[in-house]
């Protein structure tokens, strides 16, 4: 299951339209191994060998070859991999990035789109400027960004079968969290089950914890021996051709069903059933974070049990799309983001809620967003913990 070369072309000739509005002369997209999603988007090839390696895409329609990639992977991956890796034809590999991104760029071009703006190379970037003095780079990331934001028919699927792995994931977790068995264990059955189900590689390495750990958003599995009654929380990212899953459940380990435990997961659990009964076309963002925090409020909770990081303190945080990267158009979900959903778009439902009493419980599943009821990508019950408990 990959994407045609059909869907590239078209992906390009939308790309050109918009480059045509914005009166940009050409577009240089920047990918590496953390931020690769706008080149993988435009040439299907993603930079994984090494945190070293970049890669570049550089489109200039109606000059030169119009599309093409630079790569600084090994020349032995290119000489095995090159058909399945890219649908490209002009591809340059080496790491002399200034002159070959100016070798390809008219010299007449006034206006040049810069794709991965956060992450771009400043040596690059004030290359080109020496270069062409007489050029603006612009930040191109919203172009790029409408672009990726409503997602093909192929795309949903690929995103739905990276669900199926999820599935499968979840599955694993579901039987083998078990009082006397460790976490290191449990995740080597998911993973196990997510690799023999077709898996291409991990966007991240399985997260899995127990007990009050999972207060922490991100965690290591241990050799931490599972107890009666201790919450597991799981969180992984099964790919397929380069689309993510990013899936999460929780467990209560054994029969026993704390008091407190239970609260917590319901109530996560119901966040994530409203939430996903407001997901639809012509929403805003901020209604579905409203949602879910009417829902926490009612509970008992307050925001102080919401999960939070440095960079956003106080964003009330319920969900993010989802696609090549984590997060994809629209981005966070959250009180302040007022952007409409769309049909086509897709989302991680992802409410997470803290007691420090008891650990961390998030439920995590994409959707794509219809004009009525979203279509679900993945089947994994939300509540496993009531058919374990009889």
């Amino acid at each position: 299951m990959r994407i045609t070369v059909d869907e590239f072309r078209d992906r390009v000739a939308r790309c050109t339209r918009l480059m045509e509005e914005e009166r940009f002369d050409a577009l240089v997209a920047y990918g590496s191994r953390v931020t690769y999603g706008s080149v993988r988007y435009l040439t299907g090839y993603e930079p994984w060998l090494a945190p070293e390696e970049w890669a570049f895409a550089v489109l200039t329609p109606g000059h030169g070859a119009g599309l093409s990639l630079l790569s600084n992977s090994p020349w032995d991956f290119w000489e095995f991999n090159r058909t399945q890796a890219t649908w490209v034809s002009d591809v340059t590999v080496g790491s002399k990035w200034v002159e070959q991104i100016a070798a390809r760029l008219p010299r007449t071009a006034q206006r040049v789109g810069l794709g991965g703006w956060a992450g771009f190379p400043a040596r690059v970037l004030d290359g080109l400027r020496e270069r062409f003095p007489h050029a603006e780079f612009v930040d191109a990331t919203a172009l790029i960004h409408k672009l990726r934001a409503i997602k093909s028919s192929a795309e949903i699927a690929l995103l739905r079968r990276a669900g199926e792995l999820g599935d499968l994931g979840a599955a694993a977790l579901y039987e083998s969290a078990r009082p006397g068995a460790t976490e290191r264990e449990v995740v080597a059955q998911i993973d196990g089950a997510m690799m023999r189900g077709g898996t291409e590689q991990m966007a991240y390495w399985t997260i899995l914890g127990s007990g009050r750990k999972t207060i922490a958003s991100c965690f290591l599995p241990t050799d931490r021996v599972l107890e009666e009654g201790d919450l597991v929380q799981l969180d992984c990212g099964p790919m397929v051709d380069g689309y993510k899953a990013d899936f999460s459940r929780v467990v209560i380990v054994g029969k026993e069903r704390p008091a407190a435990t239970v609260r917590l997961v319901e109530t996560v659990a119901e966040v994530h059933e409203r939430c996903a009964a407001k997901l639809r076309a012509g929403v805003r963002c901020s209604e579905i974070a409203r949602t879910g925090l009417d829902v926490i409020e009612r509970r008992g909770y307050t925001r102080e049990n919401l999960f939070r990081s440095a960079n956003y303190p106080d964003m009330v945080f319920m969900a993010h799309g989802i696609g090549l990267e984590n997060p994809d158009p629209p981005g966070m979900l959250t009180l302040t983001n007022d952007a409409v959903l769309e049909e086509g778009m897709c989302i991680n439902l992802e409410p997470i809620l803290l007691d420090q009493q008891v650990g961390g419980a998030r439920i995590e599943t994409s959707f794509a967003v219809t004009s009525g009821d979203p279509i679900r990508l993945s089947d994994a019950p939300i509540r496993p913990w009531l058919a374990s408990a009889t």
